[in-house]
């Protein structure tokens, strides 16, 4: 967030700010993203995931050498949750929403 700000002290452009939220973040995290958007005067865009991590902590795997086994608890390496908590949402914005110049 701090390269946001200093970004908007200094006059660069910002065409969008986006904010993967997973649904699992503090409360105080929330309160700190209205508080920068009144800082910049500028709305920060929240992408979500279309399901929530307990739905894919819980949901049998389909393909690889864990098939049948539910997710679980995410790995440090190879963390599913990232992909399907920040990265897809991202994506599926860029892909639908977001127009580059």
């Amino acid at each position: 967030m701090m390269t946001l700000v200093l970004m908007k002290e200094q006059g660069i452009p910002i065409d969008v700010i986006l904010f993967a939220d997973t649904g699992l973040e503090f409360l105080e995290m929330y309160a700190y993203l209205e508080r920068v958007e009144q800082y910049i005067g500028m709305k920060i865009t929240r992408v979500k995931a279309d399901k929530t991590f307990e739905d894919i902590f819980y949901q049998q795997r389909i393909r690889g050498k864990h098939v049948g086994q539910i997710h679980g608890w995410p790995m440090t390496r190879g963390c599913w949750w990232n992909d399907y908590g920040k990265l897809r949402p991202l994506n599926k914005f860029k892909k639908t929403v977001w127009r580059f110049p």
